[in-house]
């Protein structure tokens, strides 16, 4: 009999909890095509020339994923929900070596007006890695006022996913959503014009 993904996961995840180390590198064997669509989705707004290319960003992510101790592994959403915030760790922990190596040390970013931000971070366009700096420290000011609104953007824009995709993950309805995706808008637009 065929066990689906989903239940495979998460039968998974629970004996990773249970203290079976090998069960979340069976996870990561699973869903290692959707990991690198997910890599591949967040190196499209890097900067063009990124060192890192999608397997390495896999690679790096599941480094971080096996070190966490902490975490209760809940199912595949949750699974998700985590590896899509690591890959955006790893990437914003790269441009914070990259800039202090650049510039001999860790220095101010210069202030993003909110055209930047609508074209560089809720757009399409590759934004530089400053930026994603910025971006990063706004994210986890709201995720202390608003964690959902945090994931909703990891999964949004970092993942690619669409409000549809968002709401099956994270189990709220479409309607709660788009008032979360304005709010986390317009207060990334305050916070990063007051920057």
């Amino acid at each position: 009999m065929h066990v689906p993904v989903q239940q495979s996961v998460t039968e998974l995840l629970h004996r990773h909890n249970e203290g079976d180390e090998e069960a979340l590198d069976a996870v990561v064997c699973l869903l290692h095509a959707e990991l690198s669509k997910l890599a591949r989705h967040y190196l499209r707004v890097e900067r063009p020339n990124h060192t890192l290319d999608t397997r390495a960003l896999v690679n790096e992510s599941y480094m971080r994923l096996v070190g966490q101790r902490k975490v209760s592994w809940q199912n595949r959403k949750h699974f998700f929900g985590i590896a899509s915030r690591t890959m955006r760790r790893v990437l914003c922990d790269y441009a914070r070596r990259r800039q202090s190596e650049k510039r001999g040390g860790p220095h101010g970013v210069a202030p993003l007006d909110f055209n930047d931000l609508a074209s560089e971070y809720l757009g399409t366009d590759p934004w530089r890695f400053e930026k994603a700096l910025q971006i990063d420290d706004a994210l986890r000011r709201l995720a202390k006022k608003d964690p959902v609104a945090v994931e909703l953007i990891e999964l949004r824009y970092f993942a690619g996913l669409t409000l549809d995709e968002i709401s099956d993950i994270l189990g709220f309805s479409m309607r709660t959503l788009s008032r979360k995706w304005r709010f986390a808008r317009a207060w990334l637009y305050k916070e990063l014009k007051s920057s």
